[in-house]
């Protein structure tokens, strides 16, 4: 990812959060700021959300909103697996390895997040790969279709 990242400003541009997500405490504080704000614009926001709009409702915005608000609740966690995308050196190899499990990846063609040209080369990983393309449909494939 960080290699294709790297040799694509336009993926960099879609990934700006995960730089942003480096800092300390300030992630946290910006994805609690204007009761959540963040939350409904990943999810319905025009350039990053669901392509169909009843996907989700007020009601599932707002139980996501509540859950994150509880007191002992940690964003941390999720902003974390950012941080750690950008760690140098990996803490092991993964030289020549492979995945060796038949994998079906399901991808949207309209992902605000990711290009689909992050999906080409995996069949070097994993032999047995499956990639179907959903046109029409944004990161959030299953909601979309």
């Amino acid at each position: 990812f960080v290699k294709y990242m790297q040799s694509h400003f336009s993926q960099s541009l879609r990934s700006w959060y995960m730089l942003l997500f480096q800092l300390p405490w300030l992630p946290e504080v910006w994805a609690r700021s204007f009761d959540f704000e963040m939350i409904t614009e990943v999810f319905k926001g025009k350039q990053m959300g669901c392509r169909r709009a009843d996907a989700f409702t007020e009601e599932d915005l707002e139980a996501f909103k509540y859950t994150f608000a509880k007191p002992g609740v940690n964003m941390s966690a999720g902003i974390n697996y950012y941080r750690a995308v950008f760690k140098i050196p990996p803490s092991r190899s993964y030289k020549n390895t492979k995945v060796t499990c038949p994998t079906l990846l399901i991808w949207g063609d309209q992902d605000g997040f990711l290009e689909v040209g992050l999906t080409e080369g995996l069949n070097k990983f994993v032999p047995d790969f499956t990639l179907k393309m959903v046109a029409g449909a944004s990161h959030w494939v299953q909601q979309d279709q």
